[in-house]
């Protein structure tokens, strides 16, 4: 007789071969069917209380990388799994479409000169084909949100909506417009606001050069800098009020330098033989009067301030306003001219005709020759320091007085406003908290104003009969509406008197010669707005985001940006909590990038691997740091997935028989096994929760792989096989098990649906085979509750017998190496104690063991050659067992043979096909 037809084998479609890249498009295919699941989603809960998660806008400038992947991954884990709690979660996209990215590389393909509007066209068109590139890619993803309907920067109600948080800001003393020092990039060609700088290893020369005081011949003030470029707008020179300064004769002439540094100074440039002559104060030498070193007409004062440092240098700090941020503060402070002989491309101007025309890193040799013409240079080297660079073209940054448009954050106590709703926003991880509040605490005036064409303009309009910028709420109101209707584009095609009409004239002298403003705004104010333009306008929504989650170069970017706007222009923070995570970084734990050759594209992993990969992936890492990616590092990724899967394959295989409303058993029929496995449900989905609610991604993870593997396929699912497969159909215990699998497998699937959200897909309409009555989708679902208390006590006892499970395995394994048993079914397993209380609990779990070490046979008695644990109190032994197997079931028992109709098998199988046969 074929045993094997007499067997209740699992049974189920549900492929081992994943098969992910075709099966996620099949799934894709099903969720946009009809109205679509995400709109089913949202109109189900529609009623419930908001969570609203405000999407932070990347760049339509390229194909999305990892980085992407990694944001918007994290995003729907956290969406869906608010959805399934029941919160009605609307998540609408955004793309940030303005800015010089976009215009740098649309700049590449023009080859002759164009208007203003048709290059903004071609912005507009590029940034637009990679909205959508990059929307494919998230819903290829498996991201849900409404892509039908998503925010774009260069949308006219975007648009206005900023100019609306202008116009409050202007109308409230914030905006302010100034010449003085930003960082200009000669590369981009604008100004940058400090959140646009980052800091790389530059090679400068170094100078030291001799200043003659005019009162006092062969005397001279002795600076040192790193950037001889910026001499040419020297105008002072700056010392500490409360430094001591000495006069050193050396040879023929008289150098002044701060006390502590003349040694250092002595030593680099080779002075052997000196005198010091004289001493001072920094103070008493405020107002002397030096000669620039190679600008005859120029002359240069002695002026004091704090920022003078004594740890490198001379002492003495050449001082041009026009090239330095404390420079420019000093400069007010004196009456200093603000000098700015460097254009737009970091080329020198009439201003200093000596070099017109020169890159001014180019010019430095040029200058450090005239200064050794002119007898003003002591030495020079080089020096390798930390220099701001661009954050687009990572070219090196200039200081540069330019006339600019700023927010003054000091203004209405904006600063310590914004502060405050630091400390009363949640930062995850905590440490963020600390990060933005040192940058606001520290950040300057905010420069808004860029030099560019591809942006939102700064609609101001410049009187040029009364020579200034016109306020005025009417004028602001009829541009916002003239925005609205023909967006921001009008504003370089119509002229000034057709965008006012009939308000075209000054309203404070009544002039007709008003100028628009051709600025643009940097984009860190444009996407900073979107609370205005998308949360406080689209209905779904609320004024208010629950999350912002983005990376952590958000703390100066975005996230410091519109927390400045929305505490300037309603008085409070638009977020309540700000989740950030780290860069995607290689193996080496270098950033990833393609100039670096270390890049691999999501899309590469999708078709190779599937989406679910890709989410898998962001879910093992802890996000808190830079997050690691290799391939050795997805095929660890990939080996898990198919642990799970095949997990979930297993449960689907042993429910083929099985209906939940027929043949489920309550929790108090149950044999302990399984009852013990409920509460282990219960106690897996409690730690699921909490590391849902607390955005621990990394630990749910790591929390269903080692459910799946351990507590499932290695504790109890092997063991129940025996039950499963041999028993009677209908049997109790093997129904239990049922139960048990149903239970675990529904309530898991919704687990992991926000991160497996294709592969939880996949086993939900399996699901659905055995219970129709399921929700179309899991992701239409809620959260598992499981309405049953946990007997703790229970609990208690059952990690104990846990524990002796594995000292079992301890001894089976020594059986199993010294080749005495090959798999664990051909071993019988003996307890030992004399401890009534010990012996007491073993032999009511006899059954227990069995099953949990898979074993043919457990018994309470003492043998040769048992290992003794517990201090000697408990003897565990296992020998081969000297009975015969059944053909049936495979475990060894004394009673094969006992039913002559089935000599073969153990007397439980014989009975089970005798009351089949019946």
């Amino acid at each position: 007789m074929d045993y094997k037809k007499t067997l209740n084998l699992p049974k189920t479609d549900f492929p081992m071969r994943a098969n992910l890249p075709t099966k996620e498009k099949e799934i894709l295919k099903k969720w946009n069917e009809g109205e679509g699941v995400y709109k089913k989603i949202i109109s189900k809960r529609k009623e419930n209380k908001p969570f609203i998660l405000h999407d932070g806008p990347p760049y339509a400038n390229g194909t999305i990388h990892l980085g992407h992947a990694l944001n918007k991954s994290l995003k729907d884990f956290v969406v869906k799994y608010k959805s399934l709690k029941g919160f009605y979660t609307p998540y609408i996209p955004g793309w940030d479409c303005h800015g010089m990215p976009i215009e740098h590389e649309v700049s590449k393909t023009i080859t002759e000169e164009i208007t203003v509007d048709k290059f903004r066209k071609k912005c507009r068109n590029f940034a637009l084909k990679f909205v959508e590139k990059q929307k494919k890619d998230f819903e290829r993803l498996g991201v849900f949100g409404d892509w039908e309907h998503p925010y774009l920067t260069l949308q006219p109600e975007y648009e206005a909506g900023i100019l609306s948080i202008f116009k409050k800001m202007v109308l409230d003393g914030y905006v302010f417009r100034q010449r003085k020092p930003v960082y200009w990039c000669p590369s981009c060609h604008t100004a940058l606001a400090e959140a646009e700088v980052e800091y790389h290893d530059h090679t400068s020369p170094t100078v030291y050069v001799k200043f003659e005081d005019k009162n006092e011949k062969n005397s001279y003030f002795v600076i040192w800098t790193t950037t001889p470029w910026t001499l040419p707008a020297n105008v002072a020179i700056a010392l500490h009020p409360d430094f001591d300064y000495v006069k050193v004769k050396v040879g023929d002439e008289f150098w002044i330098v701060g006390e502590p540094l003349w040694d250092a100074m002595r030593n680099e440039v080779g002075v052997e033989d000196f005198e010091i002559v004289e001493k001072y104060k920094g103070k008493e030498l405020e107002g002397r009067v030096c000669q620039h070193p190679f600008i005859d007409e120029r002359e240069s004062k002695v002026v004091l301030a704090d920022y003078v440092t004594d740890d490198a240098g001379t002492g003495c700090v050449h001082t041009a306003p026009g090239h330095g941020q404390e420079d420019y503060l000093t400069g007010l402070k004196y009456g200093l001219p603000i000098l700015n002989p460097v254009d737009d491309e970091g080329r020198f101007t009439d201003e200093f005709a000596l070099m017109k025309g020169e890159y001014v890193f180019d010019a430095n040799s040029k200058i450090i020759e005239l200064l050794k013409e002119k007898n003003a240079l002591i030495y020079t080297n080089k020096i390798v320091h930390s220099y701001p660079h661009c954050w687009r073209c990572k070219t090196p940054l200039i200081f540069r007085a330019t006339e600019q448009w700023f927010i003054d954050i000091n203004h209405n106590d904006l600063r310590k406003e914004a502060l405050k709703q630091i400390k009363d926003t949640e930062w995850i991880p905590a440490w963020g908290e600390n990060r933005i509040t040192s940058m606001v605490s520290d950040r300057p005036e905010w420069c808004v104003s860029r030099q560019r064409t591809w942006g939102v303009p700064i609609t101001m309009f410049y009187c040029e009969d009364c020579k200034e910028y016109v306020i005025d709420e009417k004028i602001f109101d009829r541009v916002i509406d003239f925005i609205k209707e023909n967006g921001t584009d009008g504003w370089f095609t119509h002229t000034e008197e057709e965008i006012l009409g009939d308000l075209y004239k000054c309203p404070k002298c009544g002039g007709t010669h008003l100028k628009k403003d051709m600025n643009i705004f940097d984009v860190w104010f444009e996407s900073g707005g979107s609370y205005k333009s998308v949360m406080e306008t689209r209905e779904e929504l609320e004024p208010k985001a629950d999350l912002y989650l983005e990376g952590s170069d958000q703390h100066r970017g975005w996230f410091q940006s519109t927390l400045l706007m929305s505490t300037a222009e309603r008085g409070e923070a638009p977020f309540t909590t700000v989740l950030t995570h780290g860069y995607v970084v290689d193996g080496k734990g270098r950033k990833m990038s393609k100039s670096a050759g270390n890049g691999i594209a999501p899309q590469d992993i999708i078709k190779q691997y599937g989406a679910d990969i890709v989410r898998l992936w962001v879910a093992s890492e802890d996000y808190k740091n830079d997050v690691t990616i290799s391939d050795e590092i997805i095929k660890r990724v990939v080996d898990a997935y198919r642990r799970i899967r095949n997990t979930f394959r297993f449960m689907l295989g042993t429910l083929f028989d099985f209906d939940p409303e027929k043949d489920s058993v309550s929790i108090e029929k149950m044999p302990e096994y399984d009852r013990f496995m409920m509460y282990e449900l219960k106690k897996f989905l409690n730690r699921m929760e909490t590391a849902y609610d607390n955005y621990e991604f990394h630990k749910i993870y790591h929390g269903i792989h080692n459910y799946c593997v351990v507590n499932l396929s290695a504790l109890y699912l092997d063991g129940a096989k025996s039950l499963l497969y041999a028993e009677e159909k209908n049997d109790l215990k093997r129904r239990a098990i049922q139960t048990v699998v149903w239970n675990t497998i529904l309530n898991l699937t919704k687990i992991i649906s926000p991160i497996l959200s294709f592969t939880a897909e996949e086993v939900w309409g399996h699901l659905k085979t055995i219970s129709p009555s399921l929700e179309e989708s899991v992701h239409l679902s809620d959260w598992p509750e499981l309405n049953y208390e946990i007997d703790e006590s229970f609990y208690e006892k059952w990690q104990k017998l846990l524990a002796l499970r594995d000292m079992v395995k301890k001894v089976l394994e020594d059986k199993r190496q010294k080749g005495e048993i090959g798999h664990s079914l051909d071993a019988y397993v003996y307890f030992y104690s004399e401890n009534n209380e010990i012996a007491d609990f073993i032999k009511a779990h006899l059954e227990d063991f069995r099953r949990a070490n898979i074993v043919s046979g457990v018994y309470f008695e003492k043998i040769d050659d048992m290992i003794k644990f517990d201090e000697e109190e408990l003897l565990i032994g296992a020998i081969k067992s000297p009975h015969k197997k059944c053909e049936r079931c495979w475990e060894y028992s004394k009673t094969v043979g006992e039913d002559s109709e089935y000599p073969d098998l153990c007397v439980r199988c014989a009975t089970v096909l005798k009351k089949n046969k019946g």
